[in-house]
């Protein structure tokens, strides 16, 4: 069984929506839901990304049945103290941030949610020193790509029992073999869909600029750095669709099992700051990306673009079809064998991602996309 976590829904409706989709499904399950208070409500600390769009629901009170309900169904609820911003006791809400935090942890403890997720080491020293009762996992926000930044990580704060590697390295199965073999007691869930640039040199800024704002409904608005990051990173991914789909480190639905043959079962979906995940429309790309596992031919004719997070919208992905692209795209079994090379070798002397990239524009081109 492959094991699945999601963002949280926003309402009790979508998580029965998931309840569907886990009854639909043979191979996986959703058994998770991650999640953070929206920058507006009464309990939002400080320490998360503010990237829930329900900026409306001002109130811990107005997520407090939502929590509930999730877990009652059997969902794990895990907190998203995410953040990579410094902690630092010069900021003037310092002992505010902390006593809502507090505030925070124990009404969570009420509903039954002890999971949160860190994203600095601080938070993970700070979180298991004053509340040793907590379950603890750590951020893809470290960013980490080596063995040794991870196991020195979990001999410094042994408190934590997961981690989300970096998606860079989702494809280094010699690597992530290697993890396990030095840390089996750790939990490795990895991001499948995320459609960051492969080596984006701004993915940490990005990630500490990351408060959303919106207006109306959902009219979806960033602030001055955010926008920077954003327009940086598609100056690149925009240049050529073909190259950064092929060099994308997503896992497609069809390379799962791979992962499963050694040790890897658990497994992210992103996209909680999309639009479409907040009427939940969202949930159907989870659904397919689920049933695609299983099931390639149900697959075949969905757009690409629903199958990696923030490429969702690119007009230039939304007209390829899965069918169209699987035979040129790069294969896993490659990067069984050398994706430890990628981070030296890249465009040097290994040019099999930009072969494949030429061969798929090609092959589009002839069908007159």
């Amino acid at each position: 069984m492959y094991n699945f976590s999601v963002p949280m829904p926003y309402g009790k409706k979508f998580i029965d929506n998931i309840i569907e989709i886990n009854n639909n499904i043979k191979k996986s399950k959703i058994t998770s839901m991650f999640f953070s208070l929206p920058y507006t409500c009464d309990l939002y600390t400080g320490f998360e990304q503010s990237r829930n769009l329900y900026i409306n629901m001002e109130r811990f009170d107005d997520w407090a049945p939502i929590i509930s309900y999730a877990i009652e169904k059997g969902f794990e609820i895990v907190y998203l103290l995410n953040s990579s911003s410094a902690f630092s006791v010069i900021n003037k809400n310092y002992d505010k941030e902390l006593e809502r935090l507090d505030k925070l942890v124990n009404r969570l403890g009420d509903l039954g949610c002890s999971t949160f997720r860190v994203s600095t080491p601080f938070m993970a020293y700070f979180m298991s020193r004053n509340y040793p009762k907590i379950k603890l996992y750590a951020s893809t926000s470290f960013d980490y790509k080596s063995i040794n930044e991870f196991v020195n990580f979990f001999k410094m704060y042994p408190k934590v029992s997961q981690i989300v590697p970096s998606h860079n390295i989702n494809k280094n199965f010699k690597l992530l073999k290697n993890l396990l073999k030095l840390l089996p007691n750790v939990e490795f869930e990895l991001m499948v869909n995320e459609g960051c640039l492969f080596g984006c040199p701004n993915r940490m800024w990005h990630s500490s600029n990351s408060i959303s704002i919106c207006e109306g409904d959902f009219d979806f608005k960033y602030p001055i750095m955010r926008a920077f990051y954003l327009t940086r990173c598609s100056s690149v991914s925009h240049s050529d669709y073909f190259l950064y789909l092929c060099m994308a480190k997503n896992i497609w639905p069809w390379e799962i099992e791979e992962y499963a043959k050694i040790g890897i079962n658990n497994f992210k979906l992103v996209g909680r700051d999309s639009v479409l995940f907040t009427n939940g429309r969202y949930l159907d790309n989870y659904y397919l990306y689920l049933k695609g596992i299983e099931d390639y031919e149900f697959i075949e004719n969905s757009p690409v673009n629903f199958f990696l997070n923030y490429i969702v919208a690119h007009v230039g992905y939304a007209k390829f079809i899965i069918k169209d692209v699987k035979k040129y795209l790069p294969k896993i079994d490659y990067f069984k064998k050398h994706g430890h090379l990628c981070a030296s070798l890249c465009g040097v002397e290994c040019t099999y991602c930009y072969r494949c990239a030429k061969k798929l524009e090609k092959h589009i081109n002839s069908l007159g996309n």
